[in-house]
């Protein structure tokens, strides 16, 4: 595995993971990302958000998904690998 992938994943999974883990911080999961994410942001960060709202539940949350652990990690990963689709999903986890 070269630097580069591994960076920009350790550099998403850093953003994914923001914050001081407050609950007042964490978002409810049923606030929806916005309309214009392209379809797989959108669904990494309506997981991603759901995951920071119940960290306990993460296999039921994936499930629910569609999304195995694996698959995640496969969805993330492809997300990191474009610059446009990393701004975007850093932009929706901060709103």
């Amino acid at each position: 595995m070269t630097r580069t992938p591994l960076a920009a994943v350790a550099a998403l999974l850093l953003l994914a993971c923001g914050g001081t883990g407050t609950r007042e911080e964490q978002r409810p999961a049923d606030r929806t990302p916005s309309a214009d994410l392209p379809d797989d942001v959108r669904q990494a960060v309506t997981v991603a958000d759901a995951i920071a709202t119940a960290p306990y539940a993460v296999d039921s949350i994936l499930s629910a998904h569609g999304l195995s652990a694996q698959g995640f990690d496969s969805l993330m990963y492809a997300i990191a690998l474009d610059s446009a689709k990393s701004a975007a999903y850093a932009n929706a986890r901060r709103r």
